[in-house]
């Protein structure tokens, strides 16, 4: 009866041992941080839709659609976001919104910052924004200039 009672209590104190260490590991396992994992099979499928609609004509749904994938998926070192904001630069300059492709431009140059290399497509709308951005300021240093002597004309004129 001695033995039963010992190899009960040894069964039983196993039993709440193994228990309590099942449910440590069970919180360390909630307390893990998760991370978004891309599914790249979804991601392609989305850019491809994305540049169908685009090449229809339907610049609105493909600009959605990048800005969906914007907004879902992130990626540590800027290089996704680079990717999509070049093609919704792209796809703005197509439909004609000039504002909009500013400030795509604006933002590329904020997240493609910390690249050490960036794409020939991303390098040519980086230059295009700032020729397009350039030539405003030198247009209106040019009226601000005309305005300036036609000024003074007519002061010297009096």
């Amino acid at each position: 009866m001695r033995i039963f009672k010992i190899i009960f209590f040894l069964t039983l104190a196993i039993n709440i041992f193994s228990c309590s260490t099942f449910k440590t590991e069970r919180v360390e396992l909630i307390r893990e941080p998760e991370k978004p994992i891309i599914d790249t099979g979804i991601v392609i499928r989305l850019v491809d839709q994305a540049n169908t609609q685009l090449e229809l004509g339907e610049f609105e749904k493909g600009q959605r659609i990048y800005e969906d994938l914007l907004t879902t998926y992130k990626s540590e070192n800027g290089s996704f976001e680079t990717a999509i904001l070049t093609n919704l630069a792209i796809a703005s300059l197509q439909s004609g919104d000039r504002e909009k492709f500013l400030s795509m431009v604006e933002r590329l140059n904020l997240v493609s910052s910390n690249l050490n290399q960036l794409s020939r497509n991303t390098q040519i709308v980086l230059l295009l924004g700032m020729e397009m951005t350039d030539g405003v300021r030198k247009r209106d240093l040019r009226i601000h200039s005309q305005l300036y002597q036609a000024v003074n004309q007519a002061i010297y004129l009096k």
